[in-house]
């Protein structure tokens, strides 16, 4: 790929690579502007339909216009034999990098990060849209400090394509919702849990959730089988706490119904 020109887009080199799809930096050959292109293995785009589904989503996400979701530029149609997404590049490192360097966060810099991101999830849910893998990897922090949250639609799509805890994993089994364990119907909910997980892990340094194997995490997800935040963390403000621990409810009923609502209790949190 590198050296190549991937429509008109030229591969400078190659910055990631996951379960599910490799990541270049790359430049438009014509504007000179840097961008990040995200190709699916090509296992995920062998087929036509799998190749349709995929321009389907990025369709549904690519007018989100939001200073915290990382903006979409492009992304391949069903007639190409890849599947990827043009975004805008972000010169920076993701949460858990910057968590894997800090051990764990100030509970007062996690409310701050709580708040950009439920702003985002606030507009998306306002769309329609749920982000369904909210993670700290999915989560990028530029060099001026603004919070990117990316890979909508990504695990909308695998999902379509019927991918199981064999193969490339849909969400990340330790953020998951109860209900998205359970695989159930999800509205915007079952992200505010995954947010409730997220904020838990910058304040305690670990995941709620843990196991030997995918199986047990997601037994214990559904089940509630986790330590208490003031367990890990005794010097969490009650408000904050309370309001992590409500987010992490099993029944999504028990939590806050909006990010709207857990922004407000964030800003209050931080008072």
């Amino acid at each position: 790929m590198i050296g190549n020109v991937v429509e008109k887009y030229e591969v400078i080199q190659k910055i990631g690579e996951g379960g599910m799809a490799t990541v270049y930096r790359g430049r438009h050959t014509t504007l000179g502007r840097e961008v990040a292109i995200k190709v699916l293995h090509p296992h995920l785009s062998a087929s036509e339909r799998n190749r349709m589904r995929f321009a389907r989503e990025a369709r549904a996400i690519e007018h989100l216009e939001h200073d915290n979701i990382l903006k979409i530029f492009d992304y391949s149609g069903s007639d190409t034999d890849r599947c990827y997404i043009v975004t805008e590049f972000v010169d920076g490192i993701t949460l858990q990098e910057l968590l894997n360097e800090r051990a764990r966060f100030p509970s007062e810099v996690a409310a701050q990060v709580g708040i950009k991101l439920a702003r985002a999830l606030a507009y998306a849910h306002s769309l329609g849209i749920i982000h369904r893998d909210l993670k700290l990897e999915n989560v990028m922090l530029k060099r001026d400090g603004t919070l990117k949250l990316m890979d909508f639609g990504i695990a909308r799509f695998l999902d379509e394509v019927n991918l199981t805890v064999t193969g490339a994993l849909i969400g990340s089994p330790a953020y998951m919702s109860p209900e998205q364990a359970m695989e159930r119907v999800l509205d915007r909910r079952s992200d505010l849990f995954s947010l409730g997980t997220l904020l838990f892990h910058l304040i305690t340094g670990q995941l709620p959730f843990s196991g030997a194997n995918p199986s047990i995490v997601l037994r214990n997800v559904i089940e509630g089988n986790r330590p208490s935040l003031l367990e890990l963390a005794p010097d969490v403000s009650s408000e904050l706490g309370d309001l992590i621990e409500q987010l992490m409810q099993t029944e999504a009923d028990d939590r806050p119904q909006s990010a709207e609502d857990v922004v407000r209790r964030l800003d209050g949190a931080l008072e």
